[in-house]
């Protein structure tokens, strides 16, 4: 997921493009759990301490983690031009 890992990048810098691309994407809870995993404006925080503050199992956020990935790929394909930016 080198894409990814480069809009994580992005996000870690403040990019506006970025940030206005998870917010297209991802709804409250998912911008919570990328924030919180990859410390995004905080340090990094395993997927039970996230858990506990939402109120979900580790599995859960994995879960959940997982399909912001894969939403996150999905647009990539979609719109490869934007999303390389």
């Amino acid at each position: 997921m080198v894409l990814f890992d480069q809009f994580i990048e992005k996000l870690q810098a403040g990019d506006e493009s970025a940030i206005e691309l998870m917010n297209f994407l991802y709804k409250e809870r998912e911008i919570t759990i990328i924030r919180e995993l990859y410390g995004i404006g905080c340090h990094k925080h395993d997927e039970n301490e996230i858990g506990e503050v939402l109120g979900l199992t580790a599995e859960r956020v994995d879960e959940i983690h997982k399909r912001c990935l894969a939403k996150f790929d999905a647009f990539a394909k979609e719109f490869p031009s934007i999303s390389k930016k």
